[in-house]
């Protein structure tokens, strides 16, 4: 495991921080409940990009699954809650 992966996983909030704008839009629209195609239909993209998208998104986050992801997005919109910092 590198140094990234070793910080991703012992840290995941923090890596919330490393992605990029359009990984956040893909974050958002996977926690939604959207699928890749209608994902890529929203923000003007192909599936296949939003596939490579939410590849990455797993990979700065230490997750193993979309379940996983979700719950850590939920959680972490919550643990930002009233703090004047916005949620993804």
């Amino acid at each position: 495991m590198n140094a990234g992966k070793k910080q991703a996983a012992a840290r995941p909030f923090a890596a919330m921080d490393l992605l990029s704008p359009r990984e956040r839009e893909v974050l958002a629209a996977v926690a939604s409940g959207h699928t890749n195609r209608e994902t890529g239909k929203l923000l003007g993209i192909s599936h296949r990009t939003v596939e490579v998208h939410r590849a990455r998104l797993m990979r700065k986050l230490g997750v193993q699954s979309v379940a996983q992801l979700v719950a850590l997005y939920v959680l972490h919109g919550q643990s930002h809650a009233g703090q004047g910092r916005p949620s993804l």
